[in-house]
């Protein structure tokens, strides 16, 4: 049973592994910026940039508007080979109650592991809950 199960574990896939740790690292850092956003008293946003990228930023009142400061508080990148299918470009501002400003801008962002075509799912809701799916 050794001699099988090593000559196996060469050829076994992580693709699964690197779906669920991706889908776990979006979840983890979507929360962490609602979280900021409760905690700091600052809009915080998270946006999908690329297939592959995303960043949290921390917004600052200037004359009744928030703005976005230029640098990133924290950025990701997906495990290869997953990447975003869905919701690329998408942005999601929390508020200073841990809300989503824009509660249309809700939606659910897929990951996908190129290899295995795989998918998984997380769900940003207007209440600012992220959840699996």
């Amino acid at each position: 049973m050794a001699i099988v199960f090593a000559v196996a574990m060469p050829h076994a896939s992580n693709d699964r592994f690197a779906l669920w740790q991706a889908q776990t690292q979006v979840i983890s850092d979507l929360r962490r910026a609602r979280t900021d956003a409760l905690t700091k008293g600052d809009h915080f946003t998270f946006k999908v940039l690329s297939n592959t990228t995303y960043a949290a930023y921390r917004l600052t009142l200037a004359g009744g508007v928030w703005s976005q400061l230029s640098a990133a508080v924290r950025t990701g990148t997906l495990p290869s080979p997953v990447q975003f299918t869905t919701g690329v470009g998408s942005t999601f501002e929390f508020d200073t109650r841990g809300l989503m400003v824009l509660p249309s801008a809700a939606l659910t962002v897929s990951l996908k592991d190129m290899h295995s075509n795989s998918t998984r799912a997380v769900t940003v809701w207007p209440s600012g809950q992220v959840a699996p799916l």
